[in-house]
């Protein structure tokens, strides 16, 4: 049961309510989490990025969590909590497919490397177990935790607090009194109507829905021989964020260690209504359109139920305020969700969790601290909205598709760059969602006023944009100490802090 009064209650027990609670606890905080389900559950959003791995050990240091640096890399995860599922990501890898269906026309791979080796490499989180584990440390922090229990009252009192009703998984009911409230949940956005958010629209976004489950069995890419794996590929492609890209949507393809995968699609209505995709035989129907891809589900047994989402995209107009004099906010993952393309959601999540704790811990979540927290969660999901819209025009035109990538490539190696080497405002927000100039840049690139290679140079720390790398990028330190001085430093300055960072080492 959850006590009478708490500093703080949190709607949602997925990683980031239960990322968040422990924040909370472990710095002298009385939380309760609520969770209206139960451990351990599936959930959207599988695959991190070196940004999520980098905020995670940042949180691990800055509010003494070390069991977060347990998730921050393969190696750690393997070392300190083998039973927890995970699978290995090297990089990103993307095949493009024809509209027509001809193996012929297959397009790739693109891969580009997230690290340099496996012991540094990100991870596929199995999500009913991360979520599950994540939250069991809350509790052992002291965190007071619920489950099948849902808010079904949330009114602000006189005094800034909130009076908030929740009922148990037996029927019971009980009043918590809270003073401050959080919604960290999904796409449900449970506390919604008792702050006053509305659902709103993305402008100038495609309408679309998602398909996905786990399968056992799913055949290699590397073994598919109209895929294929170069030679010079810097890592194993099936040992990374697999895509296949066509006209109209994409596919995802995540391994686990134990050899499961997770697949899904995400694809425009209109696609959608064409293969009758949400509809029994839909995955089949749309998989006979890539013969390469359906190569790889010959022999593959689906393990969960399908899930979906329609439509996929989901967004709410307020994100933080202030109701009568209590405080409130939404987490990022239920303020929004766009589209797992580019794993976004979990930095998406870690960056709102890192402006959103400290206004808490430090008592000043007054209306204006909450508005610029406000502002800057919309301006992140603006931005990931606008780039993925970008990517669905893009992916009929494998090479434009490539140079629409090597955007966020850009964006996400200079942001964890300069967090690394302690310049963090540099790089301001999700893609750089608070430097002007890079939209402005990418604006130019869309209009054909630019090269694709032009528009990210001042933030090209990784050497993309490459023709001459045939779509391979290795993550090689050399290219960021060839471009110190876009950093503010010197090639000499920056090989030293190479090669004094334990960062910088991997096998």
């Amino acid at each position: 049961m959850i006590p009478a009064q708490v500093d703080v209650l949190i709607v949602g027990a997925g990683f980031g309510g239960s990322l968040l609670a422990q924040i909370l606890a472990k710095s002298g905080k009385q939380v309760a989490l609520v969770e209206r389900g139960s451990h351990p559950r599936f959930a959207m959003g599988e695959s991190t990025s070196p940004l999520t791995n980098l905020l995670l050990e940042q949180f691990a240091q800055a509010y003494d969590l070390p069991h977060l640096n347990h998730l921050a890399t393969w190696g750690a995860w393997k070392a300190n909590i083998p039973n927890v599922g995970v699978g290995l990501k090297r990089g990103f890898t993307y095949y493009g497919h024809p509209a027509d269906g001809s193996v012929a026309g297959v397009r790739g791979p693109l891969a580009v490397a997230a690290s340099p080796g496996n012991s540094c490499a990100d991870t596929h989180w199995l999500r009913s177990d991360v979520d599950a584990w994540l939250c069991k440390q809350a509790i052992e922090l002291g965190v007071h935790y619920a489950e099948r229990t849902s808010v079904i009252d949330a009114t602000p009192c006189e005094n800034g607090r909130w009076r908030v009703v929740v009922r148990y998984e037996n029927g019971d009911e009980a009043t918590i009194n809270a003073g401050f409230l959080v919604d960290a949940g999904g796409r449900t956005a449970a506390l919604a109507d008792y702050v006053g958010a509305k659902a709103t629209a993305f402008s100038e976004y495609p309408d679309t829905v998602a398909l996905y489950s786990h399968f056992e069995n799913v055949a290699l890419a590397a073994d598919v021989p109209e895929l294929g794996a170069p030679e010079n590929a810097p890592y194993p492609v099936d040992w990374s964020a697999l895509h296949h890209v066509f006209p109209g949507g994409w596919m995802w393809m995540l391994r686990f260690d134990d050899h499961r995968v997770s697949a899904g699609v995400s694809v425009e209505r209109w696609l959608s209504d064409e293969v009758s995709l949400l509809e029994d035989g839909g995955w089949e129907r749309l998989l006979a359109r890539m013969p390469a891809v359906q190569k790889q589900f010959a022999g593959a047994t689906r393990v969960l139920p399908w899930m979906q989402a329609d439509p996929l995209p989901v967004r709410l107009d307020r994100v933080a305020g202030v109701n009568d004099t209590a405080p409130w906010a939404f987490l990022p993952s239920a303020a929004a969700f766009i589209d797992p393309l580019y794993s976004t959601g979990f930095s998406l999540t870690l960056l709102g969790i890192e402006r959103l704790a400290p206004l808490i811990l430090n008592g000043t979540s007054s209306e204006s601290d909450l508005a610029v927290y406000e502002a800057a969660v919309q301006r992140d999901i603006s931005c990931v909205a606008r780039y993925i819209s970008a990517n669905f025009v893009a992916f009929s035109d494998f090479e434009r598709f490539t140079d629409v990538s090597m955007f966020y490539f850009a964006a996400a190696s200079w942001s964890e760059i300069c967090r690394r080497i302690g310049k963090r405002a540099l790089a301001p927000g999700m893609l750089l969602s608070g430097d002007d100039a890079f939209w402005q840049g990418f604006d130019a690139y869309l209009a054909g006023e630019c090269t694709a290679a032009d528009a990210i140079a001042p933030w090209n720390i990784a050497g993309l944009a490459d023709r001459s790398k045939s779509g391979m990028y290795p993550a090689n330190l050399a290219d960021v100490i060839a471009a110190a001085e876009k950093l503010g430093l010197s090639q000499a300055e920056m090989e030293v802090i190479i090669n004094d960072a334990d960062w910088a080492r991997c096998d």
